[in-house]
């Protein structure tokens, strides 16, 4: 068994964009309050009308960021996308792992490319595995968002004690 875990589990978030997103669009996105990301419940289905999936719309690059509470040493990322092109739903073309102390400044430890999936329907993780051990108190997961991105699930794994060495 690992000595790692989900550290993000029943956590709420932050959701930024990277521009003003419209009032119409802005109706079209899961509220920001919902903890849908954090809640352990993963789509049984590749199809966006299943309701386990977070919803981002709008050609807007997204920032979900989280206090983890403390400062906690953290190994991985990893994220769960709906790719369904019949309803214009799509990969990021890439996830980022950023990490801070204090919620201001932050570091990019890590970044995952769009995997190459030929389904035209398909839910897909994209991890990341940063190059070393860090701890940090706030986590961030950054994307692009072209028309819509489907969530089921967020993770960052990791310990709620820091580990020597971690940077």
């Amino acid at each position: 068994m690992s000595k790692y875990e989900n550290l993000l589990s029943g956590l709420g978030q932050k959701i930024y964009s990277a521009g003003d997103i419209s009032s119409d669009a802005s109706q079209m996105n899961t509220p920001a309050e919902k903890k849908a990301l954090t809640d352990g419940i993963y789509a049984a289905k590749a199809t966006y009308t299943d309701p386990a999936f977070f919803k981002f719309y709008s050609a807007i690059d997204r920032t979900v960021v989280f206090d983890l509470g403390a400062e906690r040493t953290v190994v991985s990322a990893c994220c769960s996308f709906l790719r369904e092109d019949s309803t214009a739903v799509q990969l990021p073309d890439y996830l980022r792992l950023l990490l801070s102390n204090d919620g201001e400044s932050w570091q990019l430890v890590g970044e995952a490319g769009k995997p190459d999936v030929q389904a035209q329907s398909a839910i897909v993780k994209m991890s990341i595995e940063p190059n070393a051990v860090y701890k940090a108190r706030f986590a961030a997961l950054t994307f692009p968002v072209r028309c819509w991105v489907f969530c089921d699930q967020m993770e960052i794994f990791g310990s709620k004690t820091v580990e020597d060495g971690a940077k």
